[in-house]
């Protein structure tokens, strides 16, 4: 009863004076039991200002609300001191943030770093200073005892790894060379640098040289009745399955023969069939056999003809008449009769023939008609002949060229002049030169050998005319006489290809291409020598 009492006087109270509502303050600390702000839509815990005040109480809060995000709040700790709660304060400048395992603290660069997280350097390696001289390219840091300092490495220890293509071989600090098998290292220290050199040993890698003379397997055989020895250089190990060697017999064999190379041993020496013994004379003193060892004996690359002494002419010559005996005694020349002539003296031009006495034939080229010129036979080789019925001709024409066959030439205005060796002693049918230009020609040639009178040089139709150009300066060129004059054997290429500038078109050049060559950076240009519907010449362009 008495609380409704009060609960009237209060509401009448409350009813009766509008001023006694609005100025009327609750102290929430001493009037409530219990304060529950949680479906409150907006409360105000704790004081906002752009500004910390300068007092606060110790246990007040405050809001700052010009601090970056995670640094707003502040508490009273101390009477009018505050600090930041839960947030982290601003350091010295160019300190890092880090914790001592209690609590975080700022702190600055120290031991080997030095400078600021956005420019840090770095001023020493394990507590060692470093130089602050800059590196240049390839040097590596060294310690020299005072400080960390760049150097060039001039054979200073290092490690090197070593790779084959993309492959890696191995990591080391030592590399060591070991020649292989056919080189020769040789290694220096040379101002400051190792130098590694590496060369071929001549002792087991043949040379283009020796290859080109043949020497590392050519056999210069001695003989002692038939039993032929040699060394080669380097000497054989010994005798493989298909090795090739060429045998020079100083001697010829009289039968069956045997080879031993370097002292390993005697080994039978057959025909190419590998079972047939070598008959008496297959074997000419210095002719050049190609063999071969099948790993039991060698053989003759080539079967020979099978020589008998009835076709053997052994000749003796007195001034270019050669002569021989056949046995038994040949009764009379006959058509197609083949003999096989071993020259004893080297030829100086024309030869004849005369066997068993029966009267000096001719003695032709391949072709019958072409006299032998000096050098054709050789001393000691074995020429096979065969009579044509009037003369006695070669079987195979002798190579070219030689030197009494080469002309080299001075010119004057396409006038050509030469000199052979022997002198050439009159132009006749057959005859041949190689003749080496010494300039390009302009126009019809003649060609004057060893003074016997200008001949005119034409293509090898022996009709056409050369034309400009169809000689160039240094080249070579086979001739041979017609009866009138020297021909070409093969025709120039209608296509002429030259720095020089190209003469002028007619009718001796119709149809000749010149490709003229120009300068860096300028084209070429190609012509064609042809006439027009007037009849015109002149070079038309095709490029």
């Amino acid at each position: 009863m008495r609380q409704a009492k009060c609960f009237f006087l209060v509401f009448g109270f409350l009813i009766g004076s509008k001023d006694c509502i609005s100025q009327t303050k609750i102290n929430l600390k001493d009037q409530s039991n219990t304060v529950d702000f949680e479906n409150a839509l907006y409360t105000k815990p704790l004081r906002i200002g752009a500004a910390l005040p300068v007092n606060c109480r110790v246990g007040e809060l405050f809001y700052l609300s010009t601090a970056t995000q995670g640094n707003n709040i502040y508490g009273c700790a101390t009477a009018d001191i505050w600090s930041l709660q839960g947030g982290v304060a601003a350091g010295p400048a160019g300190a890092w943030l880090t914790s001592n395992g209690v609590q975080t603290q700022w702190v600055g660069l120290n031991g080997d770093l030095g400078g600021t997280p956005s420019a840090l350097q770095v001023n020493g390696i394990r507590n060692r200073p470093l130089s602050a001289t800059a590196p240049s390219s390839g040097q590596v840091l060294s310690w020299d005892g005072l400080v960390w300092k760049p150097l060039t490495l001039n054979g200073a220890a290092g490690t090197i790894t070593l790779k084959s293509g993309t492959t890696t071989v191995g990591t080391r600090g030592v590399i060591s060379y070991i020649a292989g098998t056919g080189i020769v290292n040789a290694i220096s220290d040379q101002a400051g640098e190792l130098r590694v050199q590496q060369n071929v040993d001549t002792a087991v890698v043949m040379l283009k040289t020796e290859f080109q003379n043949g020497e590392p397997l050519r056999c210069n055989a001695s003989m002692t009745a038939n039993a032929y020895t040699c060394a080669l250089n380097p000497a054989l190990s010994a005798y493989a399955t298909g090795m090739r060697l060429f045998l020079q017999p100083g001697a010829a064999n009289t039968g069956a023969a045997t080879l031993n190379i370097n002292g390993l041993g005697a080994v039978g020496l057959r025909r190419a069939d590998g079972l047939t013994e070598l008959a008496a004379t297959d074997l000419v003193a210095g002719q050049l056999y190609p063999i071969w060892y099948d790993g039991t004996r060698f053989r003759l690359l080539e079967t020979l003809l099978p020589l008998r002494a009835s076709e053997y002419c052994n000749a003796s010559a007195s001034a270019n008449a050669y002569s021989c005996n056949l046995d038994p005694v040949l009764g009379t020349y006959s058509l197609g009769m083949k003999i096989f002539l071993q020259a004893g003296a080297a030829n100086t031009g024309v030869v004849t023939l005369n066997i068993n006495g029966l009267g000096a034939q001719g003695l032709r080229r391949a072709d019958g008609i072409t006299e032998l010129v000096a050098g054709d036979l050789v001393a000691g080789r074995l020429y096979p002949l065969w009579f044509d019925g009037t003369r006695f001709r070669l079987v195979e024409t002798p190579m070219l060229p030689r030197t009494n066959e080469f002309c080299s030439t001075a010119s004057t205005s396409n006038v050509y002049a030469c000199a052979l060796t022997p002198a050439l002693g009159a132009y006749s049918t057959g005859i041949r030169v190689q003749m080496q230009a010494d300039a390009g020609n302009t126009g019809a040639v003649t060609l004057n050998v060893n003074g016997l009178g200008a001949i005119g040089v034409r293509r090898a139709d022996g009709v056409t005319e050369l034309a400009a150009g169809d000689l160039e300066a240094g080249s070579l060129y086979p001739l041979w006489h017609d009866g009138t004059r020297f021909r070409l054997i093969e025709t120039p290429s209608s296509v002429r290809a030259t720095a020089s500038t190209r003469p002028a078109c007619d009718v001796s050049r119709r149809g000749l291409l010149w490709h003229q060559f120009s300068a860096t950076g300028v084209k070429d240009s190609l012509a064609v020598c042809a006439k027009d519907v007037t009849d015109s010449y002149a070079w038309r362009g095709l490029y």
